[in-house]
């Protein structure tokens, strides 16, 4: 008896413990006119999180690039209308998910981004980017979001 109580007690505290998955942001964007148009979205994740993205798009897209900052290649998904994978983050870091058209036109892509936090203490982590112009080539690169936002 007193086995199978230290079973159940252990039991408990592996469920108690683990981490649900959850809808982070889902939405439906637009990328540029022509051919090779491109768009893209970013989210700042912790490591150890399990992140997962499917897309829809209104055409076929020439690929759908997944890369953390600055720029090492996530994952990939080729010539599809429907993007998806998912992957667990290595370290702390931002991660883009850029959406790339082989249509002329304008390409509508449906996303959802799904996380399974790490640990219960990053169950609250900060994944929202502020998109920053650097003053010395123009761009815009994602940062971390200022707490509170």
């Amino acid at each position: 008896m007193k086995e199978f109580l230290a079973f159940l007690l252990c039991l408990c505290a592996v469920t108690v413990t683990a981490q649900t998955e959850y809808t982070l942001d889902s939405g439906k964007v637009q990328t540029v006119r022509g051919l090779g148009g491109e768009v893209q979205v970013a989210y700042n994740f912790a490591k150890g999180d399990v992140v997962t993205i499917e897309a829809h798009a209104s055409k076929q897209l020439e690929r759908m690039l997944v890369f953390g900052m600055p720029s090492k290649i996530i994952a990939r998904s080729k010539y599809t209308k429907h993007p998806q994978c998912s992957f667990t983050m290595a370290e702390d870091n931002i991660v883009i998910f850029r959406f790339i058209s082989d249509r002329g036109g304008v390409n509508t892509i449906s996303y959802v981004v799904k996380r399974k936090p790490a640990s219960p203490a990053t169950q609250d982590y900060n994944t929202k980017v502020d998109w920053k112009t650097n003053s010395e080539h123009g761009l815009a690169s994602p940062v971390p979001a200022a707490e509170g936002k």
